[in-house]
């Protein structure tokens, strides 16, 4: 087969793909071995991009890694940390130095690759099923954002108490629509006559969020994380 319908029939099957997720990631992983070396970055930053977002018609389910439930569940023990805690390393550096998508699937290709931790292709083709998982993929470009000591903030802070009251206030009501709710909230940030107390407020709302749904956000990540 010429090397120009591997890559299109590679791209084609997020359309057409069903059943368990470490089978689809197991055939993405020998997809991506099957291609060009030149070409795998891009068909992993395209897998990527669509992995578990792409409406497929189902037409496709594969079943070719010889892997068990039992074994997966194995691999995820051993191994799932540690994807972890190098793909949290990769993307802290991502977004310190503004790294250009490219070059961070690139990174994350040869964390899977070259990594001597995954000797066997079960354990490449875990690592790449446990970073297509993961919520923080498809990875995108951003700045670091601002920064400000603890001294400043604390100020703006009581600067912007009730504003910040009044959003924890919004949080709480049930609104009958999410517009509702979003646009209270977003008249509140621009009701701040600067940036830096309308970033601050903004910061107060995310934390507020995190702490409210964080047991919800455990429980989805380990359902998502169980479903291979």
């Amino acid at each position: 087969m010429e090397q120009s319908n591997i890559k299109l029939e590679f791209k084609e099957k997020f359309s057409k793909y069903s059943g368990s997720r470490f089978e689809i990631c197991y055939d993405i992983y020998t997809g991506l071995m099957s291609n060009k070396e030149e070409d795998r970055i891009e068909l992993l930053s395209y897998a990527c991009n669509h992995f578990g977002i792409t409406d497929s018609d189902g037409s496709f389910s594969p079943c070719g890694s010889g892997i068990s439930q039992n074994e997966v569940s194995d691999l995820r023990d051993e191994y799932g940390q540690t994807v972890d805690t190098l793909l949290d390393a990769l993307l802290q550096k991502a977004i310190r130095v503004n790294m250009p998508t490219d070059l961070f699937y690139k990174n994350v290709w040869n964390l899977i690759i070259q990594n001597p931790i995954f000797g066997a292709e079960r354990e490449k083709a875990f690592a790449l099923y446990y970073i297509l998982i993961d919520t923080r993929i498809p990875y995108y470009q951003i700045s670091p954002g601002m920064e400000m000591n603890n001294s400043e903030f604390k100020t703006i802070i009581q600067e912007c108490e009730e504003a910040i009251k009044k959003a924890k206030f919004v949080l709480a009501v049930d609104f009958p629509q999410k517009t509702m709710e979003a646009s209270n909230l977003v008249d509140i940030i621009l009701s701040q006559d600067d940036y830096k107390k309308r970033v601050v407020v903004m910061s107060k709302i995310v934390l507020e969020l995190r702490d409210r749904n964080k047991k919800l956000l455990n429980d989805i990540l380990d359902k998502i994380k169980e479903d291979s």
